[in-house]
């Protein structure tokens, strides 16, 4: 049974979509993204996956780029390898999960290098066993533009020293703001959210 925040992505409920929001793409032509043709890229720096699903990188993405989502396989689905391989566990069910990027123009989604098949961790062994590996980018679709646009993030990312986040502050959207030099100010339907990093160069 999928929550309120889970897509479901074709025909099989247990490959989803982890989302807030209603996603800006037809979640048909997402799985016809994710089962068509592809293309890798390398990135060239190196990280771990807990970077990557819930660290420093995926909160430097999912505060500059809003349509930044966790694509989610579990039982069955997780061997269909439509899922790029990024992390895997083994528990009591078992799933795959990966950063997918993704607006009208396609899907890309983040992995480790081609040639290494998923690695699946027990829970507990997870931040102990999870070694920084070389990061590729696989693109879905002949559009290369959002490949290009996530690889500049995670370069300045990676530029800026992998900062953590400090603190964030919610104004009024018409309010008047200068951020200083570690903020960014990200602005929203309503709001406009001040992002404060650690150390943003």
């Amino acid at each position: 049974m999928l929550r309120p925040n889970e897509f479901q992505i074709g025909p099989d409920a247990n490959l989803y979509i982890a989302s807030e929001d209603e996603l800006l793409i037809n979640r048909d032509t997402v799985y016809d993204l994710l089962v068509g043709e592809s293309k890798d890229w390398a990135v060239d720096i190196e990280v771990t996956g807990g970077d990557v699903l819930h660290g420093s990188l995926w909160t430097w993405l999912v505060f500059r780029e809003p349509q930044a989502r966790k694509l989610i396989a579990k039982g069955a689905m997780v061997e269909q390898n439509i899922v790029p391989p990024l992390i895997g566990i083994d528990g009591k069910e078992r799933s795959a999960s990966t950063v997918v990027l993704l607006d009208k123009a396609g899907l890309v989604a983040l992995m480790r290098p081609p040639d290494q098949p998923l690695p699946l961790f027990t829970l507990d062994k997870l931040v102990a066993s999870d070694l920084p590996f070389a990061l590729f980018i696989r693109q879905f679709g002949a559009n290369d533009l959002l490949t290009q646009r996530l690889i500049t993030e995670i370069r300045a990312w990676n530029a800026t020293g992998r900062p953590a986040l400090e603190k964030i502050r919610a104004y009024p959207r018409n309010s008047q703001y200068l951020p200083s030099k570690n903020e960014v100010v990200i602005e929203r339907q309503w709001t406009k959210l001040i992002i404060e990093w650690q150390a943003l160069a």
